[in-house]
């Protein structure tokens, strides 16, 4: 078992996620789907450009955090890895032809943003850098996540369209673009989730299976009041939601999953604080359980709406 609290493996790295909406986390006006326009040959030849850009950017995110994932001989050839990754020339790089590349006026808003998405990535890229350079595997993470947060939010800030054609080149998630189920509940109900795991699954990624006892507790320390935060949002947001008759018991299911892992969420810090590892490690094993159960139970039908965090199970219906 990997000791990624929560979620494991499969949904932490799927952390590209949760466009439309605002980041403040607070209660947004309910999305509209206006049908998408065809592109023109200037926005496909921009996009092109930008998903070249943005693929490589990707590639280099999901390739230093795989390695955070593998076995490797000594701590020393793991911080090698991750400094031969280049994390910061590599965003310097395509910071500069993203820079360069000209955005039609349709998309010159949402281009700004991604620029300057990369610009903030470019100092947590530079801070992963150093951390690894001073051999502190625990800075390296979060700087790491760190980045991935800021994707997560451009997500949330740029239109549907832009999400779309740049998440197309890694396989995420933008709003569907499709009537959803619920009509105004699911529009309303997929935005808030969406918003809570731009939020959350970045910062829940930041639990590696590198890490000692000691580096763990650091790092719990250091995010879990974050993450408990996020949760208390959400479930709060969401139970504020009123559910149709349809979808009522799966809505209560949702909120009964936030209060779950609410409740591991402060276990795990109260572990910490009490030093005590194998709570920890208890906990992430309950964290595990607690979203299969919720993954398994919430209908077919509802699933579409909470894709960010209920999508693709195997579960008998």
């Amino acid at each position: 078992m990997k000791n990624r609290w929560l979620l494991g493996a499969a949904l932490v790295a799927a952390l590209l996620v949760a466009c439309g909406g605002s980041s403040d986390g607070g209660t947004t006006a309910v999305p509209t789907r206006a049908p998408a326009q065809p592109p023109t040959e200037a926005e496909v030849a921009y996009f092109d450009e930008i998903v070249a850009v943005e693929f490589i950017i990707v590639e280099k995110l999901v390739a230093v955090d795989e390695a955070l994932e593998m076995t490797w001989p000594t701590r020393g050839r793991l911080l090698d890895v991750q400094a031969d990754a280049e994390f910061y020339a590599t965003i310097e790089t395509m910071l500069q032809q993203a820079e360069e590349i000209e955005a039609p006026d349709s998309f010159a808003a949402d281009h700004d943003l991604y620029v300057q998405s990369l610009r903030d990535t470019l100092v947590l890229a530079q801070d992963h850098d150093q951390a690894i350079a001073d051999e502190d595997l625990v800075a390296s993470v979060l700087a790491l996540h760190g980045g991935w947060r800021v994707r997560a939010t451009l997500h949330l800030q740029v239109s549907p369209e832009f999400c779309s054609a740049v998440a197309s080149s890694v396989g995420s998630s933008c709003p569907s673009g499709i009537s959803l189920p619920g009509g105004p509940y699911g529009l309303q109900l997929e935005d808030a989730v969406r918003r809570h795991a731009a939020d959350f699954l970045p910062r829940v990624g930041s639990f590696r299976t590198a890490y000692t006892a000691e580096e763990r507790v650091d790092v719990i320390l250091e995010v879990n009041a974050d993450i408990i935060r996020s949760i208390e949002q959400a479930r709060d947001e969401i139970a504020d939601i009123e559910a149709p008759e349809e979808f009522a018991q799966d809505h209560d299911r949702l909120v009964q999953y936030l209060n779950d892992i609410l409740e591991v969420a402060r276990a795990i810090t109260q572990g910490a604080e009490d030093g005590d590892d194998e709570q920890i490690l208890e906990q992430f094993a309950r964290s595990g359980e607690v979203f299969g159960g919720a993954d398994c139970d919430v209908s077919s039908d509802f699933r579409p709406i909470v894709v960010s965090f209920f999508g693709g199970a195997t579960c008998d219906e």
